[in-house]
């Protein structure tokens, strides 16, 4: 990556190869509610559920779910690669990841920015996340992922519940990413805490859309496509030519 310098002179500038101060989406839950709100102002009916299973009839779709069963003639299924119709797979993988939070304090409260630093190590290649990803009062919350040379492999639905669980705990490069990152942020304070999260790669590091009749499968892209499955989703209509 290019080195820039930060133009209003962040004192995080020189620790990273890359820093863009110019905005854009952090929260990826107002991304969702703002589709969300344009799918309803086109007449779509917006159900939050937990999706069992599809089984398809005389042509139609019934989908058991957590609020009853709905019918749809056709479905854009974006639930990942262990979840996909008739067993189908694609050439994917699930990497088992932690998000890593850190909190400082200051008097004063600077804009936020996205990072990317190289590190070399052993065993962590890059690091990258959000410097004062969140405010509150005088603490800041800063936001950082890393990739590690061999990343944590999850093979079933049953390994990534556990994953979520407990598993992330254990990931064999936390120790070594936490002494990172309080290098990158010299100024942190109080401990650093990890959270799960979930990655799934693709050959060409982009979403796989597969079109089989009446029924589209998403698979890819961060969160298994669930940040961005709407929008992927409006592609999928048009390979349906409706």
């Amino acid at each position: 990556a290019a080195k820039r310098k930060s133009p209003d002179g962040n004192p995080h500038a020189s620790q990273f190869d890359y820093e863009d101060i110019h905005g854009g989406i952090i929260e990826p839950k107002i991304y969702i509610a703002a589709l969300n709100q344009e799918a309803r102002k086109h007449k779509a009916e917006v159900v939050r559920c937990v999706v069992k299973d599809t089984h398809w009839k005389n042509g139609r779709a019934r989908i058991s779910t957590s609020a009853g069963e709905i019918h749809a003639r056709r479905v854009v299924d974006a639930r990942g690669i262990f979840f996909e119709s008739g067993g189908t797979r694609c050439d994917a993988a699930v990497a088992g990841k932690i998000v890593l939070f850190v909190e400082s304090t200051a008097k004063e409260t600077e804009p936020f920015c996205f990072v990317d630093g190289t590190c070399r190590t052993d065993a962590v290649d890059d690091m990258y996340g959000i410097m004062h990803y969140k405010t509150a009062g005088t603490r800041i919350v800063s936001k950082f992922g890393f990739s590690e040379h061999h990343p944590v492999q999850l093979h079933t639905a049953e390994e990534i519940a556990a994953w979520f669980q407990t598993g992330y705990r254990f990931h064999p490069q936390i120790q070594c990413a936490m002494q990172l990152l309080k290098r990158y942020c010299p100024e942190a304070t109080g401990e650093i805490h990890a959270k799960p999260c979930a990655f799934v790669t693709t050959p060409d590091a982009r979403p796989i859309l597969l079109l089989e009749e009446q029924h589209g499968t998403i698979t890819g892209c961060n969160g298994m496509a669930a940040k961005c499955c709407q929008a992927l989703a409006e592609k999928m209509v048009q390979m349906w030519n409706v």
